[in-house]
């Protein structure tokens, strides 16, 4: 696939070579973490050519792919993300993204329907630290102090998430998006404490997973799910669910009702337990409203 003047690029972030890899365009494999391993050899362009962060790969999961092809592919009208096992489950190419995308700003997977309101902030705090997701949340609302009530809308009065980094949207937007998902991470990177375990240090990379949710409500994006498939079952692997008519309708019913409906706005405590730990290490949490 060219890399330049093309309309549509799908980069579909690997560490490896299966034979599930689309490589036609318009997708583009890119080799993630590159730089942490130059003895692995794919065959495919690396995420340490060009302007690139490929070294922080360990901690970004496939964020280093979406920085590279913000600064690498810089005459594609239309930028897409997909992974190695994970896919859009529809037909998309160049001919076809105009009216797939239609009237829309983004393409999506289909989200996912949380329990309860608070989720996104708790299933945040699961992925990473408790520690760690207040620091997230206290770095966004830092750099973004005039929409402290759509990020507190997010994380804890909607029910709803988009998982997996997985989009197509216009380069434009594409821009904005990456404008606002890499300062704030590496604002968060200085201020929290380095992991022992292995899954801990992919904090950044869970992080970034959140700010896409997040970045859709704070710009109001109208956007369409599409679905996804998963072509290599792994025991931690979340798998793509069917659901029966009656739920999807009851769905629909539920996703206009948390559109339309008037949101809360309320103070946040952080605990004091929390609070007074990291005041211990430092760290102190100040913008949180």
């Amino acid at each position: 696939m060219k890399l330049e003047d093309n309309k549509l690029a799908i980069i579909v972030c690997t560490h490896k070579k299966t034979d599930n890899i689309k490589t036609q365009s318009p997708y583009l494999p890119i080799h993630l973490g590159k730089a942490l391993h130059p003895e692995v050899e794919l065959d495919f362009i690396g995420d340490d050519t060009g302007d690139n962060i490929s070294e922080k790969n360990s901690s970004y999961n496939e964020l280093t792919g979406i920085y590279w092809a913000w600064k690498n592919l810089p005459n594609t009208e239309y930028i897409g993300v997909c992974h190695y096992r994970r896919y859009f489950d529809v037909e998309i190419n160049s001919d076809k993204i105009d009216a797939l995308i239609g009237n829309n700003d983004i393409l999506t997977v289909k989200a996912m329907w949380r329990g309860h309101p608070a989720a996104n902030f708790h299933e945040l705090t699961h992925s990473t630290t408790v520690e760690d997701a207040w620091i997230f949340l206290d770095t966004v609302m830092m750099l973004y102090p005039k929409y402290t009530d759509k990020i507190k809308q997010y994380f804890f009065d909607s029910r709803f998430f988009y998982p997996f980094n997985m989009f197509i949207m216009r380069r434009e937007l594409f821009n904005e998006y990456c404008e606002f998902l890499f300062p704030l991470l590496t604002e968060t990177e200085k201020r929290i404490k380095n992991h022992e375990y292995t899954r801990q240090r992919r904090c950044l990379g869970y992080c970034g997973e959140w700010c896409l949710g997040l970045f859709m409500m704070i710009k109001g994006l109208k956007h369409k799910e599409l679905p996804w498939i998963l072509t290599e079952n792994l025991p931690h692997t979340v798998k793509p669910v069917v659901f029966p008519l009656k739920h999807r309708i009851k769905r629909k019913i539920y996703t206009w009702i948390e559109k339309n409906k008037e949101h809360k706005h309320f103070d946040l405590f952080v605990p004091d337990d929390i609070a007074s730990g990291l005041r211990n290490d430092g760290i102190i949490l100040s913008h949180i409203k």
